[in-house]
């Protein structure tokens, strides 16, 4: 068994035996003088003057092995009497409840220990027993004063290396709650990426501790600006009522201006070469619905990304619709002040500017507007859907107070009809924010969109057109191609492909090498001639004519596709993204 198995396993058994470690420092001298004697040894002595008594010999013996000097060895009987006089003094004497008996020397005292002899090896026992060794073990090592990291550096390397070897622990890196928190926050991680990120670390042998001290640790961070409280809310179709947990931050303008000074000492403030005013510090309030989550976020313009998801903190948050009750009862307790409070707040001689962002459906529920679909959709102007078309200069403005005025009239007058709500420039509800209209910033991502998968549309519909004028044009002036699309419309494809099949197997079997090989090349040949024989013509649809087709490869070459985003087809373009960068940049 090995050294350190012996060490730890010595701690188990009731049977016990006595192992004197070895001292590190020599034995304390004591001055020469004969060693104290009871009364009853010393009548013995006095009334026995026989030599022979094994008494006077053990304490002849004794008084020898102390006096004699440390350059001379002890005997092998001095040795085994000194051994059990310890033993005497473990078990019988004043001490023996204790495991330890320490002894004076020149330099650290000289300990002696009581340790259990196992009846097992430690291979041949279950874990329960493993785990009470090595408690018993590091009680051993509290009792004594002593250390791992010490024991290790008295072993010789190649054995220390071999130990180290053995319990993988080169292989393995802790970090803590505190880093690992750190770190999800620093990357900007969700629960989902912070999760796959831990589990691939563990495979390279670093561990993150728990998913559940880490929260822990984040309540007790933000639980002095944080309210969490149940609310009651609309359902979806709003025929009913519910309760929902409501989580959102207290004392916003504080919170505000505690991070601002945050940014300020790590130097990540910026005007943006002074697009944004040097005396001002933007600040954009922006609202969201997504994965059955109503969220509110706040985030700082003054930044390198403003837009970044580091940047964006979530000042409010419940699992209801984004209906304009539900807003109402979102801003109701408090947040409502609070964003009213920021407004008129300055930080650092600099004041605090209040902007509004969100999708266009969020912005006109924000500010009771009926919505996109309304006779006055536009939330800036009073300008109509029809007169959109034309294009002009000039044009209403709408403001906080007549939106107030025309929703009262709308109420008054109509009672709440949303049929006659176009008669008040689609004022169906009250503003729920005092923000100014000209502080609400367009849903730029949106609009953009918009415009390039209009672009996208026409592009394809012009390419369509085309491909039905080969369809109709005259055959004397079509070329093979055209023929073919004439005569077999959306299927031309098709037949183009079957046509290079036939042409391929008549090519193998002109060479083939024998006989069989060429019944088989024949009889697939049949196949596709019947299958070509028996394509009708089909009227071409959009985006499959030969230019469509082509458009489509160009695109894709130029990474311009379009991929399908909540149920629709947006565009993702290289284009859009520059555009979008330099309109950041602007």
């Amino acid at each position: 068994m090995d050294d350190e198995e012996h060490l730890s396993t010595n701690l188990a058994s009731p049977s016990r035996t006595f192992i004197p470690p070895a001292a590190s420092t020599p034995i304390k001298l004591l001055p020469t003088k004969s060693i104290a004697i009871s009364p009853i040894i010393e009548q013995s002595m006095q009334t026995k003057e026989s030599t022979t008594s094994p008494l006077i010999k053990f304490i002849d013996t004794i008084s020898h092995a102390m006096n004699k000097s440390l350059s001379h060895p002890l005997s092998e009987h001095e040795e085994r009497l000194a051994s059990r006089l310890v033993q005497r003094k473990l078990y019988d004497g004043p001490q023996k409840r204790k495991t330890l008996l320490k002894i004076k020397t020149r330099g650290q005292p000289l300990t002696y220990m009581k340790v259990a002899v196992p009846r097992k090896c430690s291979q041949n026992v279950g874990a329960t027993t493993l785990k009470k060794r090595a408690r018993l073990m590091h009680s051993a090592r509290r009792v004594v004063d002593s250390k791992m990291d010490v024991e290790l550096g008295l072993i010789p390397q190649t054995r220390r290396q071999q130990v180290i070897n053995k319990v993988n622990v080169s292989k393995k890196l802790l970090i803590g709650r505190r880093q690992g928190l750190i770190l999800k926050e620093t990357l900007g991680l969700s629960i989902r990426k912070a999760r796959l990120m831990c589990q691939q670390l563990r495979e390279l042998g670093v561990f993150i501790e728990g998913e559940a001290s880490q929260r822990a640790l984040a309540k007790g961070i933000i639980q002095d600006f944080v309210n969490v409280r149940e609310k009651i809310f609309h359902k979806e179709d709003c025929s009913d009522i519910t309760t929902v947990p409501y989580t959102r931050i207290n004392r916003i303008p504080a919170f505000v201006k505690e991070h601002l000074t945050q940014m300020k000492e790590k130097n990540v403030l910026t005007w943006h070469n002074m697009h944004i005013p040097k005396d001002q510090i933007w600040v954009k309030i922006g609202g969201d619905h997504g994965k059955n989550l109503l969220k509110l976020t706040l985030e700082i313009a003054n930044t390198e990304t403003p837009n970044s998801q580091r940047n964006t903190v979530v000042i409010a948050m419940a699992a209801v619709k984004d209906s304009y009750q539900n807003l109402q009862t979102f801003l109701d307790g408090g947040l409502k002040q609070d964003i009213q409070e920021l407004m008129d707040e300055f930080w650092d001689d600099k004041r605090i500017h209040v902007t509004l962002n969100g999708d266009y459906e969020f912005i006109c529920k924000m500010y009771g507007i009926s919505g996109a679909q309304g006779t006055h959709p536009c939330v800036w102007c009073l300008t109509t859907k029809q007169a959109m078309q034309i294009p002009s200069e000039t044009h209403t403005l709408r403001t906080l107070e007549q939106i107030t005025e025309d929703h009262n009239k709308f109420i008054n007058e109509q009672k709440g009809n949303k049929k006659e709500v176009h008669k008040y420039y689609n004022c169906l509800h009250s503003p729920l924010l005092p923000i100014p209209l000209e502080n609400v910033v367009p849903p730029y991502l949106h609009i953009m969109l918009g415009i390039t998968w209009r672009h996208h549309v026409l592009l394809k519909r012009e390419a369509h057109r085309l491909d039905l004028q080969i369809v109709s044009q005259n055959a004397k002036h079509a070329t093979e191609r055209g023929s073919e699309i004439k005569k077999f419309g959306k299927q031309w494809d098709r037949v183009e492909k079957l046509r290079a099949q036939l042409d391929l197997l008549e090519h193998h079997i002109t060479f083939a090498e024998s006989e069989t090989e060429k019944e088989m090349f024949g009889t697939y040949f049949e196949k596709v001639d019947q299958e070509l024989e028996s394509i009708n013509y089909i009227e071409l649809e959009e985006n499959t004519g030969p230019i469509a087709l082509s458009l489509n490869k160009i695109l894709t070459k130029h990474r311009v596709s379009s991929q399908p985003y909540q149920g629709v087809h947006l565009l993702a373009t290289t284009a859009t993204n520059m555009c979008q960068q330099r309109f950041m940049n602007a």
